[in-house]
Parts: structure tokens; C-alpha cells; sequence
């Protein structure tokens, strides 16, 4: 099951069994994303569409290239003794420098090792170089690789991929296109294009460059000691660095608001920034009316935010400031060939879209959505007509997929009558929304002495735990789960508890084995620690 992946199924018919392999871009014959199909090359969103080469090679999107090769090394090195065909060696030897390299660039992340380990379930075995990632280079890189000398030094490139602490770099040799593996420290020096250091992981990739590399350990180990920039983008000779692009990860929606002034007024989106983003146009807004499907892109944001930050779009300033007391960060007027994306009316839905060459262009990228785009909200459970919504902390992006879960409600009038948000008896909770890329700990000796929240017993466990907590006063206490992607995936308390010490069991039975964080939270304060599950 390992190297088994869901496809479309003509997508799968034309990949054939041609080996998988990087492609020229002018020698793609077709691209693939998601039931999309083209022959010309997109104009947005590009890595994300899979390539084919017509009778010679196929290459799947970015982000799923790592997965790929450690899916093929473990298919060859479990059953490359059951095939009766004669050149399958060849083939598999023809592919493994490519994997190697999708195998760095694009590493393991949680949800890769969440299938391993469900797969184990069923079959009875992970898949050994997704849990060792030192692996693939121990059993098919020791003695085999490409001698160093055969690399130029310094060598120039275009810099595909950078994923600390390694960088992959092709160039052009003879007429052939090569790729390599760097490994990069902290002292590597970096330059660009106006000759000043830069922050080197700032950027996933980088058009042209000069490498300045020494030998490492091994013959397969190239250890990078300076990066020299000559050229950012494609399309400009002489582009001084300007700070990086923000990734499709950059921004997340996490409220939305139908205000009770006069006008239905303020009507707003809040945003939160989970890193630096030095230019919001890369992000956009758009509001599905009335459960009529996608308007697709409606305002595009635009400025800066610094990452933990929260963003404000409103269709009026004045009415805003009047009901929150602090200014909105975007005006989106309505415009008179469009609507304002921010024109929500207690029943509508949002996507928050996302395109780093901020054309915006079809297919739409959307990154999060809240409400469903076809559905009228009025009457449902996400209704907030005159009141609001707000995303649950840890939680989102949610893609194009609303998951109601993932909110809390007014519900439906709540703000009716009221004139200020903080005055409000159900006020909208501005800027409370909590994001660190997974669940954050909070080390007990930081702890406040009214509250103490016990490590589990037994850990690592399977499949039940006991969790206690100790309270010196009364009060409303949360106790929840999460997995490592943030999300929730159980609540064990959210009720008033006396003084004293309290425990909950966590069953676990239907839950892969994996690390947990369980959070509590009491008068404002949150508590977190770590349980394994092991089954």
C-alpha cells in the first residue's frame, strides 16, 4: 500500500509506465491539476500541476515529488527480486539521482508519516525511508553516487528548491541537465544581486546562481560555503532581493462579521498572518452570495504584514472604528463592475485565494474558505446574520473544504441592538485567534501556581490514557486534543470545575499511533503537553 496514491483516472492512463523524471518546460506536452488539463503552460499556480513528457517521462506536482521517490525506493528494495522483466534495473537506476533529489527538496511531514503508520496497520510494515530520511543515501547513495570531481566548483544554476539544510541545484553540463544535492550551515555565505548577505531560507528557489562548494564525508556530500546570486526571477536580468514571496500557508481567515449599525454595518473579514508576508498581493478575497458558487476573486489585498499579525478588510473605515474603536488595515469599496468582497451578509460564504505571480487567472487557487459557496446561509448552523463567526484556535487553513468544526458561532442576531463591540454581550473576539504551525507547549515551571496540568499515565499508551489537572479555585476549564497538524480531533472537558484535582481518560482506539498534544485551558491561560500513542 505504500506506493499506492488515489489519482484521476486518465491522468493515470497517461503517465502510463514511463519513468517519473524532472521536465523542460517547453518539452511538457500536458499538465495536470486536480480535473484540470491543459497543453500550454500555466500561467499561475504552477506547481501544482504534474507534467507529461509524451513517451518519455512524467513528473508529479511539487509538493508531492518527495513522497513519490520514497514510495519508488521502497517499492524496489521490497520486491525488486519478484519481477521477471530483464531491464527493470535499468529503469529504476535511470530514475534514483532524480528521486534522490525530490527525496531532499520536498522532505517528510506529519501527514506522510501519519499514512506510514496507518499503512503498518494494515500491512504490518512502515515504510522505512520515510521514518530514517538518512536511508535512502545509507542503501543506494554509499559508494554509487556521481564522484565529486564531476561537479564543477564553483557551479552556476538555477537553485529548484531549498529546504534546510539542503539546497538542490540544476545546471547544464555538455548540453545535459544535472542536478545536485547541497547541504548548507549556518556560516555559508550568501550574496545578492546588489552584493549585500541575505537570509538564504527566506526563499524556496532561486533563478541563477554561483556555488562555491567543498567536499564533505562522504562522495555523495556536497557542503555549500558561499551562494552567490545572479539573477532572482526568470523574467529580470538584475532583481536586487526584496524579501520573499509568502507561501499559500501565509495567511489563514479567521473571522468574519455582520454588523448591527445602521446599513448592516461594519461588515468585515479578519485575517491572521502566520509569517512575514512583504507583499499581501499575492493573497485576494472573494464572497459567495446567497449559496451562488464561487465570484471567484473580488479584492486584492495589498501592503505588508508581519507574521502573528491580524488583518482587517471592511467595506467602510468610519463605520469600523465606531463599532471596534481601532481602525481596519483595507477598505474594499464596491466597486461598479463588482461587489465587495468583504459584502457579507450573515448568510454568504468567503475564499481567500492565493497566486504567487498575483495574476490571479484560471483555475483560482482558493487556500481557506469559511461558509459553503453553495449553500445560502440562512437558517443553517453557520448563519451569523447580525453577529459573527470565529475560527477555533490551532485550526485551518481549511482549503476549499468548509469545516464547520473548525468555527464558533454568535448565532444569528446576536449583535441586534448593540452599538459597540465592547459593550456587546456576545462580543465579536477580535484578535484572539492562537497559530504556531502545530500546538504550542508551555513548559509547567512557566505555569501560573493556580493551575497544573499533570503529564498523562500511562506514556506512551494504547490505547487509553488518564489526564490530570489541578485547579486552587473554581472555574470553566477546556481540555482538548490535538494531533501534530494542529488539528483538533477530540474535547475532553469544557465545563465548570470545582478546586481541586481532576481527571479525564482519552481513548485513543480509533486513532492512528502517532504524537498527541493535549491543551488546557483556564482563565485565560493555556497549558499544553505531549502524549504518544503506540499501538
Amino acid at each position: 500500500i505504500h506506493h499506492l496514491f488515489p489519482t484521476v483516472i486518465d491522468v493515470n492512463g497517461d503517465r502510463s509506465n514511463y519513468p517519473f523524471d524532472e521536465i523542460p518546460d517547453s518539452q511538457t506536452d500536458r499538465w495536470y491539476r486536480l480535473l484540470t488539463e491543459t497543453t500550454s503552460i500555466p500561467t499561475s499556480n504552477i506547481d501544482e500541476y504534474s507534467e507529461l513528457d509524451s513517451g518519455r517521462a512524467f513528473e508529479p506536482r511539487e509538493d508531492h515529488k518527495g513522497n513519490v521517490a520514497r514510495a519508488i525506493f521502497y517499492f524496489w528494495t521490497i520486491y525488486q527480486d519478484r519481477s521477471n522483466v530483464a531491464d527493470d534495473a535499468s529503469f529504476f537506476n535511470g530514475m534514483k539521482d532524480v528521486l534522490y533529489t525530490w527525496h531532499y527538496a520536498d522532505p517528510v511531514d506529519d501527514a506522510e508519516v501519519a499514512r506510514s503508520l496507518a499503512t503498518e496497520q494494515v500491512q504490518g510494515n512502515k515504510n522505512p525511508f520515510v521514518h530514517d530520511t538518512s536511508l535512502v543515501r545509507r542503501a543506494y547513495f554509499g559508494g554509487g553516487a556521481i564522484q565529486q570531481d564531476e561537479v564543477p566548483n564553483p557551479v552556476t544554476g538555477e537553485i529548484i528548491s531549498i529546504n534546510n539544510p539542503v539546497f538542490s541545484l540544476e545546471y547544464v553540463e555538455e548540453g545535459n541537465l544535472k542536478s545536485v544535492n547541497f547541504l548548507f550551515t549556518n556560516d555559508m555565505a550568501t550574496e545578492d544581486t546588489a552584493g549585500n548577505a541575505f537570509t538564504f531560507t527566506d526563499y524556496s528557489a532561486i533563478y541563477k546562481a554561483e556555488v562555491v562548494w567543498e567536499a564533505g564525508s562522504t562522495s555523495d556530500e556536497y557542503i555549500a560555503t558561499s551562494v552567490k546570486v545572479i539573477q532572482f526571477n526568470e523574467n529580470d536580468d538584475d532583481t536586487v532581493i526584496t524579501g520573499p514571496t509568502a507561501t499559500s500557508k501565509g495567511l489563514i481567515l479567521t473571522g468574519v462579521v455582520d454588523g448591527p449599525l445602521d446599513g448592516g454595518l461594519p461588515k468585515a473579514i479578519e485575517l491572521y498572518a502566520t509569517e512575514d508576508i512583504p507583499d499581501l498581493s499575492v493573497f485576494a478575497l472573494g464572497a459567495a452570495n446567497n449559496g451562488g458558487g464561487s465570484d471567484g476573486v473580488e479584492f486584492v489585498l495589498e501592503g505588508s504584514a508581519a507574521a502573528g499579525s491580524y488583518i482587517y478588510v471592511t467595506t467602510d473605515f468610519s463605520a469600523f472604528n465606531t463599532f471596534f474603536g481601532f481602525e481596519a488595515d483595507l477598505e474594499d469599496t464596491y466597486e461598479a463592475d463588482n461587489m465587495a468582497a468583504a459584502a457579507v451578509n450573515g448568510d454568504d460564504a468567503i475564499e481567500l485565494f492565493y497566486d504567487s505571480t498575483k495574476s490571479f487567472s484560471e483555475p483560482l487557487s482558493v487556500i481557506d474558505v469559511f461558509g459553503d459557496i453553495n449553500t445560502d446561509g440562512s437558517g443553517t448552523t453557520w448563519d451569523y446574520e447580525d453577529g459573527w463567526a470565529y475560527r477555533v484556535d490551532y485550526t485551518g487553513p481549511d482549503s476549499t473544504v468548509f469545516n464547520e468544526s473548525n468555527w464558533v458561532f454568535s448565532g444569528s442576531n446576536a449583535l441586534d441592538g448593540e452599538t459597540s463591540n465592547s459593550t456587546a454581550a456576545q462580543p465579536f473576539p477580535a484578535g484572539t485567534f492562537k497559530y504556531s504551525g502545530g500546538t504550542s507547549v508551555v513548559e509547567e515551571m512557566d505555569a501560573p501556581s493556580n493551575i497544573s496540568l499533570e503529564q498523562n499515565y500511562p506514556n506512551p499508551f494504547n490505547p487509553q490514557t488518564t489526564i490530570r489537572f489541578n485547579l486552587d479555585m473554581p472555574g470553566k476549564v477546556s481540555l482538548s486534543v490535538y494531533n501534530l497538524l494542529g488539528q483538533k480531533v477530540a474535547v475532553l472537558a469544557n465545563e465548570v470545575f470545582s478546586a481541586g484535582t481532576h481527571q479525564r481518560t482519552f481513548n485513543a482506539a480509533n486513532f492512528p499511533s502517532g504524537v498527541y498534544m493535549y491543551r488546557l485551558e483556564f482563565n485565560g491561560v493555556q497549558l499544553t503537553r505531549k502524549m504518544t500513542l503506540l499501538k
